[in-house]
């Protein structure tokens, strides 16, 4: 049906989906600290500030998901994700080419790579019913480099348009759903300012 629900309907879909997605984060989170056992020997560090800043005064600041020492003595800074179809979204170079990575990498001089932990949000009905995928990777020099060229073009893109406000940048409408609706989903679509704030 293309009406929409009535809001007894609309209550009870949204505590199913709610259940349904607080039961799949507890099978991914317990399938990632079995992972954690089975595989790391030292945690270093858990939600650790990167905060970086260029000549200009420009900051990046971020947070690395946790660095950790694996049972074959290497070093990793890892970043947790979750994905539908982590072969898909994380191919076995996807770490290596990276830019959060490549920038969060650019703190830890005593790394041995870098690492994407993904959790398969696909569950199963037969086990394993939680798949992880562990893709680890190491940051060129190249590629570092190249990372950094653009952020610093973006930067400067934003500082030259900024002033002159509405209008400027491009909106890019093929990601309005990506990763959960934009926050400003309605104003570019409809123009509704419902739930913003104008300050």
């Amino acid at each position: 049906s293309k009406t929409a629900l009535g809001e007894v309907e609309q209550s009870i879909f949204n505590f199913l989906a709610q259940k349904s997605l607080e039961t799949k984060g507890k099978l991914i989170l317990e399938k990632l600290e079995e992972w954690i056992a089975e595989n790391v020997i030292e945690v270093h560090s858990v939600q650790k500030k990167i905060e970086l800043e260029n000549d200009n005064g420009d900051k990046f600041i971020g947070y690395s998901d946790f660095i950790v020492t694996l049972k074959d003595g290497k070093k990793y800074l890892i970043d947790l994700k979750t994905s539908s179809d982590p072969n898909k979204y994380y191919p076995e170079d996807s770490a290596s080419n990276s830019p959060q990575l490549a920038i969060y990498s650019l703190e830890e001089d005593d790394i041995d790579g870098v690492a994407y932990l993904v959790g398969d949000k696909k569950i199963r009905k037969r086990e394993p019913r939680v798949r992880i995928k562990f893709v680890k990777g190491e940051i060129s020099e190249e590629f570092l480099d190249k990372t950094f060229l653009q952020i610093e073009e973006v930067t400067g893109i934003i500082k030259e348009k900024l002033p002159y406000g509405k209008g400027e940048f491009e909106q890019n409408k093929e990601a309005c759903s990506m990763y959960g609706n934009c926050p400003y989903i309605d104003l570019c679509w409809k123009g509704s300012m419902k739930g913003l704030e104008k300050t």
